[in-house]
């Protein structure tokens, strides 16, 4: 359909070619060729209907993420003066930055949309009586609509990927003993070969020593020494248990545990 389409085109513009070299050996005034070939090329068909329908709608959604594009443009250049600590203060703040930007435009969003609708079906009530017409204007409109979709998210996807970028170079504070206690709290250890288990709880916590700490890449590894109060458990008592504590960073926007080694107690009961 595409191809036809551009065949018209085509055609009409050797039509004008040929209509000129006819008036310029004729004498013919050239105005009169120039009004010729622009009415011959403005003549619609449902291609071109479709993808002039498809153009006007996504305009407005164009206009829209060009607002937004500039926000990200403006976050990323101002990054340093931000001084952010941790990538949650930062993507925090870009996030509220966006939230506001489409508060502030979305009713002239809506407006610009609901206005590019009605110019597009009345392209489309053109074709209404001809079901072979109709449909091509309908694939013209969702081809060209998509494909100008696309192409707004690709750039938007380049600026986000930009911004999440600077994002990761923030380094978070590493964890400290009392942001292991905190996220040591509901998990796991595993004591003997029975494999009988219990859950860390805050105020069975005696005492949270770290002996060292190792970088390694993306992880923080914690040699943790704890001195824990366990009640109302067939163990209970007072635990001495050494562990190596890993913390991983990566991708993600703070420091979280993803493995928890024991390596035993230097004096199990007491």
């Amino acid at each position: 359909m595409k191809n036809k389409f551009y065949m018209n085109r085509v055609t009409m513009i050797v039509a004008c070619i040929a209509a000129k070299k006819f008036a310029s050996i004729k004498k013919q005034p050239v105005i009169i060729i120039g009004l010729a070939c622009i009415i011959m090329l403005a003549c619609s068909s449902p291609e071109s209907d479709g993808i002039k329908a498809a153009k006007i709608v996504c305009d407005c959604q164009t206009e829209h993420y060009a607002k937004i594009e500039k926000i990200y443009e403006s976050y990323i250049k101002n990054f340093n003066s931000y001084s952010f600590k941790t990538r949650i203060d930062a993507r925090q703040k870009l996030n509220e930055t966006l939230n506001e930007i489409n508060r502030k435009f979305q009713d002239e969003y809506q407006e610009c949309y609901q206005k590019a609708r009605e110019k597009a079906q009345i392209l489309e009530n053109k074709y209404l009586t001809n079901e072979e017409d109709k449909k091509k204007f309908q694939f013209a409109f969702n081809a060209h609509g998509e494909s100008l979709i696309n192409q707004s998210r690709s750039t938007g996807n380049v600026i986000q990927e930009k911004a999440d970028a600077k994002i990761k170079t923030i380094i978070p504070p590493k964890p400290d003993i009392e942001r292991l206690k905190k996220d040591m709290i509901g998990r796991s250890i595993a004591w003997g070969n029975n494999f009988a288990s219990w859950s860390f709880k805050e105020h069975q916590f005696r005492e949270v020593q770290i002996l060292g700490t190792t970088d390694n890449g993306d992880d923080y590894i914690l040699d943790v020494h704890l001195t824990l109060v366990i009640e109302n458990h067939p163990y209970a008592g007072v635990r001495n248990e050494n562990l190596d504590v890993t913390y991983t960073l990566g991708a993600s926007d703070d420091w979280f545990i993803s493995n928890q080694v024991t390596k035993g107690g230097t004096k199990p009961w007491q």
